[in-house]
């Protein structure tokens, strides 16, 4: 669990079959199993550890930063790939201004 791959996602995405593999992923490196995409993360063996794990590893490879009560709401993996892509998109535009 503590060796997960260094995932992250560089280009936006807004369907979330884009990110639905990245959390299933995810999922699996912390359960040690491959999940379904519709039971929830404490029905599959999760915990409160790995949940404060997963939500870490959900930010970071989205590039946002997710609530702890927002991933427990959104509590599937097809729940939490809508979770991420829904805050990709309401995320400010990164621009560079130049002359």
């Amino acid at each position: 669990m503590e060796n997960l791959p260094s995932q992250s996602i560089s280009h936006e995405f807004g369907d979330p079959s884009d990110v639905i593999g990245l959390v299933r992923s995810i999922w699996r490196d912390i359960l040690d199993f491959e999940p379904d995409d519709d039971i929830g993360f404490f029905d599959c063996g999760g915990d409160s550890h790995r949940l404060f794990v997963l939500v870490e590893h959900l930010s970071k490879a989205g590039g946002v930063r997710l609530k702890t009560l927002d991933v427990i709401r959104a509590d599937t993996v097809s729940g939490q790939a809508e979770l991420l892509a829904r805050m990709r998109r309401a995320r400010p535009e990164e621009s560079t201004h130049g002359s």
